[in-house]
């Protein structure tokens, strides 16, 4: 055969037109190909020819043809084995083939569609009625592949979505289904096709599966969680949406992890974590749902705090302080009867514990006289008891305070604060006694807010001021040294007592400017009465334990020191011995700052826990006799053993003392034959203003 006779022939299309369909004819006769040819050539056909069976498939074998038009009856391999064996290669498994034939019989239509014909044509041929069934067969093949194609993506993308679909009818029927392949709590869905959509979601709880569907069918998409019944814990997420069709694709997605981890990060922001107990947004919960699902039944809270655990976990370590804090959660949960275990979604039993600060324990509780008190006994009790961890044993104070909803009028917020403000009052007081809320703490807090923000402002502008107590000595009655003390005279207030003053500024943090102030405003003053030729008088300055936190604090002494011209000798630095004992880096800076010959007095001695080897360690050279003990010279006759205890120990140490609180004759009489140094009190001099001192005592010794 030619070229002529078989191969391709075709009409050129024009620049941008579509591309033709390809088409290979295979006939044994050639006039029946060129009739084809020619014919389908005008109807904008590519053809392609072959003469035999086996030529077409060495034809196919190169290149995928849009349809094959097969004659049936040829010499050598006829149409049918032809048609077969090209469905076979690669490339023409979708390839439509339409058959020639110049029969009609059954069989032969059988034998056709069983090689994978698509259609068959009858002999004589139209060519424009074939060029149209060519052309709809190749578009109708195009379709077929192209939404098996969309059907296989789809379910492709539906198996690898790892929910279960069900398709629904408009009337609730289950027409299809698809599921994960492990998805062991929806078992009874899978056989449940033809069922209604309210048998398949019986049993589950606060569903309406429905009603979900109609508003669906409404354009509503609905998504809802729900826990299936017959798998604990296993929770869904339910979405209905409408589709196309007039039905609805119900989507189950197993939501089972995320919820539990959802719950387990809400039990992680509702609880301590050095505890394990409900931190204070968990108990504030808890106790708002208790009070919610009774109004009117009586409670109380308590907070119990133990104040010095801040200052102890500095001391020891984050490591022994987080044990300490558990060994006192346990120790409250077991005296208390608190369950450790809490609920964060509902009220809980009563008590109920949290640990609501760094320091600070909160219990709910009913208000029942007895069982409050008796509550109260056990825990004080338990905590009352010596506490090892690790090398160290632990003592620490508890302070409660008490609030009730009868003056709390059953809001949370005001009954948590109302303990607390009990709770800091009895820190205050260090009271061992629980504290009972009461409108006056209230007065007494505002009051305390409000000199807080005024002595912010006094320290600003300047409106506090020195008075300066004498110390003389008990032979002569000569001026020896003065002790600073500082006043404040409240514009609206009046006058305000430095005891009411000094501890709120240690409580609030102003102990360190006022120090400073205090500090500064006595060197200033020294250097004045040094100008003067008041050369041998010196100030004792009350320093804190915050002050002596301060780095560099002895630096800071000196410089002040140095810009004011003051000698060192002429300042004494008055210390508790609270300091002492509860400080231990105070030595080696008190070494330092007595090295350079600032002098160091023990203030209020006695009414502390120093020992004898304490106050040998320590660089003191003055130690001062409370006034508390003086005060009962006359009275008690334990006083005179105390004082003359604490006078023979200053003579064996060496140090000079000072008693304060000197009011009477006969005080003064005593301590002075005792061999006591220095005399301070009413008796000998008030506290009075720079200006008194001078005309009191410094010009007299002057002119003497």
């Amino acid at each position: 055969m030619t070229e002529s006779d078989a191969g391709t022939r075709s009409l050129r299309p024009t620049p941008g037109a579509e591309q033709p369909l390809s088409v290979l004819v295979v006939d044994d006769d050639a006039l029946i190909r060129l009739h084809l040819q020619l014919a389908l050539s005008n109807e904008g056909l590519r053809i392609s020819e072959a003469a035999s069976g086996q030529q077409a498939l060495e034809l196919a074998s190169g290149k995928v043809f849009d349809i094959v038009l097969m004659d049936v009856r040829m010499p050598g391999m006829d149409g049918f084995a032809a048609c077969e064996r090209l469905k076979q290669l690669p490339g023409h498994g979708a390839t439509p083939v339409v058959m020639l034939t110049g029969m009609e019989d059954q069989e032969s239509i059988r034998r056709a569609t069983q090689v994978g014909a698509i259609d068959y044509v009858t002999k004589p041929l139209s060519a424009t009625v074939l060029a149209k069934r060519v052309r709809h067969i190749v578009q109708a093949q195009r379709n077929h592949a192209e939404l098996d194609s969309q059907r296989a993506s789809q379910n492709a993308l539906l198996h690898a979505i790892p929910d279960t679909i069900l398709r629904f009818d408009a009337e609730g029927i289950l027409l299809a289904s698809k599921f994960p392949e492990a998805c062991p709590s929806l078992l009874r869905m899978r056989s449940a096709i033809g069922s209604g959509i309210r048998e398949i979601f019986s049993g589950v709880p606060q569903f309406d599966p429905t009603q979900a569907l109609q508003r669906a069918l409404q354009g509503e998409t609905t998504a809802i969680q729900i826990a299936w019944p017959e798998a604990e814990e296993s929770v869904y997420e339910v979405r209905f949406v409408a589709s196309a069709a007039n039905d609805v694709m119900c989507i189950l997605r197993d939501v089972s992890r995320q919820v539990r981890q959802q719950r387990r990060i809400e039990q992680l922001s509702l609880t301590d974590g050095q505890t394990g107990l409900a931190n204070r947004a968990c108990f504030l919960q808890m106790a708002q749902r208790q009070l919610d699902a009774a109004p009117d039944q009586a409670l109380c809270m308590l907070q119990l705090s133990f104040a010095s655990y801040p200052s102890v976990s500095s001391s020891v370590g984050s490591k022994a302080a987080d044990q300490l804090i558990r060994v006192l959660a346990n120790t409250l949960v077991e005296a208390s009867g608190a369950r450790r275990q809490f609920d964060s979604s509902g009220a809980g039993n009563l008590p109920i514990i949290a640990r609501t600060g760094e320091a600070d324990f909160h219990l709910l509780l009913g208000n029942e006289g007895e069982t409050l008190d008796a509550l109260v006994w056990r825990v004080s009790q338990a905590v009352d008891q010596p506490i090892q961890v690790e090398q160290y044993e632990f003592r620490l104070p508890l302070r409660v305070g008490i609030a009730t909803t009868e003056v709390a009028s059953g809001n949370v917020d005001e009954l948590f604060k109302m303990s607390g403000l009990a709770a800091q009052k009895a820190c205050q007081q260090q009271s061992s006694e629980p504290l009972l809320y009461s409108p006056a703490l209230q007065r007494e807090s505002q009051r305390s807010l409000l000199l807080e923000s005024s002595l912010r402002r006094a320290l600003a502008q300047g409106e506090l001021e020195l008075v300066y107590q004498p110390k003389v000595c008990a032979h002569n009655g000569r001026l020896k040294s003065l002790e600073a003390l500082c006043r404040w005279s409240h514009p609206e207030l009046g006058v305000i007592s430095p005891a009411e003053f000094i501890p709120l500024a240690e409580e609030s943090g102003l102990i360190l400017p006022l120090g400073e102030f205090v500090l500064e405003r006595a060197c200033q003053q020294i250097h004045q009465w040094r100008l003067a030729g008041h050369t041998e008088v010196s100030i004792a300055v009350n320093v804190s334990g915050h002050q002596l936190n301060q780095r560099q604090v002895d630096r800071q002494l000196f410089r002040l020191l140095e810009r004011c011209d003051v000698p060192e000798d002429a300042i004494e630095l008055e210390i508790t011995e609270s300091v002492l004992v509860e400080q231990d880096h105070v030595l080696g800076l008190l070494e330092r700052i007595r090295a350079r010959g600032v002098r160091i007095a023990i203030d209020d001695f006695g009414t502390g826990h120093s020992s004898l080897s304490m106050l040998k360690t320590f660089p003191i050279d003055i130690l001062k006799i409370d006034r508390a003990f003086v005060s009962e010279i006359a009275d008690e006759q334990r006083a005179y053993s105390i004082v003359d205890t604490i006078i023979a120990l200053g003579q064996a140490l060496n140090l000079t003392l000072v008693a304060e609180g000197i009011e009477t004759e006969s005080q003064l009489h005593y301590l002075r034959a005792r061999g006591c140094h220095l005399i301070q009190g009413y008796l000998t001099g008030r506290p009075m203003s720079a200006g008194d001192i001078e005309r009191q005592f410094l010009q007299p010794q002057l002119a003497s």
